[in-house]
């Protein structure tokens, strides 16, 4: 999705979100707690033709926060 073409149906019609901003309400933040600076910055891609959408995390420091706070995905989930 990144270099312009949907995984899923191919299209090139594909969209990039902006990037994120702290500063400002963002679709492209996941919160990692209530205190300041706990946000982690995404940048979204959409298909325009199919709706499919993948979100990357934009840089190490944001990787690494997430690496610390959640679990793999291959871990079994108790709640």
């Amino acid at each position: 999705m990144k270099r312009g073409k949907c995984v899923k149906c191919g299209s090139t019609n594909v969209r990039r979100g902006p990037k994120p901003n702290m500063w400002r309400n963002s679709t492209g933040m996941i919160p990692l707690g209530s205190a300041w600076g706990t946000n982690v910055g995404v940048r979204n891609y959409i298909c325009a033709d199919c709706g499919y959408v993948e979100s990357y995390v934009v840089n190490d420091e944001d990787r690494e926060k997430l690496r610390k706070k959640w679990k793999l995905a291959s871990e079994r989930d108790d709640d």
